[in-house]
């Protein structure tokens, strides 16, 4: 029996799921040169050549793409962080409630070049919330460009990380409803932005 070299699972808005296994490493290169993560969600389609049929998927019915397996693709991540992984909401808490990275955030923000860690949690449209942990070199920013850095992730046509249980997910960012950013800026930030209270 061929060793699997590559397991795709598509993620559909109607929740439904279809996993294919890849045992050719000249297929597996295929396909990732079809789901390069800059361009996956781009096209109108994506089709999948499969042992009895050709099929093609509507690439605005995709929410993400996991991808496992020995032909796991190494992609450069967001904005050139250093990594971008998946984390439990347990992590996460715990994390963000023992304030060191608020406090590593204030001091990042005066010294650039220093490591800077912090969270981005990714709210899709079937109701999944998503954590990353998103290890990056700290830039000195004014207001205008952390808005635009924001905007800029939310206009991307996709955005991917390392999964907790190895392989990497791609989100088709047109089914992300919220973006939001752990810590925030430091309070004495000259960010302009929408002052609220979720309730």
């Amino acid at each position: 029996m061929a060793e699997t070299v590559l397991d795709v699972e598509f993620q559909f808005v109607n929740g439904v799921r279809e996993r294919f296994s890849i045992d050719s490493l000249e297929a597996a290169r295929v396909l990732i040169d079809h789901l390069k993560s800059d361009k996956v969600f781009l096209g109108q389609s994506l089709i999948v050549s499969e042992q009895n049929c050709l099929a093609a998927y509507r690439t605005t019915a995709i929410v993400r793409i996991d991808i496992s397996g020995p032909g796991t693709p190494k992609w450069p991540y967001m904005r050139g962080a250093k990594s971008v992984t998946e984390v439990t909401e347990e992590h996460f808490e715990s994390a963000l409630n023992d304030g060191v990275l608020t406090k590593e955030r204030v001091l990042a923000s005066q010294q650039p070049g220093l490591r800077q860690e912090g969270f981005t949690v990714l709210h899709l449209i079937t109701g999944q919330r998503i954590i990353w942990d998103v290890v990056t070199a700290s830039t000195e920013m004014v207001a205008i460009d952390a808005t635009q850095a924001a905007r800029q992730l939310l206009n991307s046509p996709s955005l991917h990380a390392d999964r907790i249980d190895g392989g990497l997910m791609l989100i088709n960012v047109a089914h992300v409803t919220r973006l939001a950013f752990y810590p925030g800026p430091p309070k004495k930030s000259d960010i302009s932005t929408l002052s609220a209270t979720r309730r």
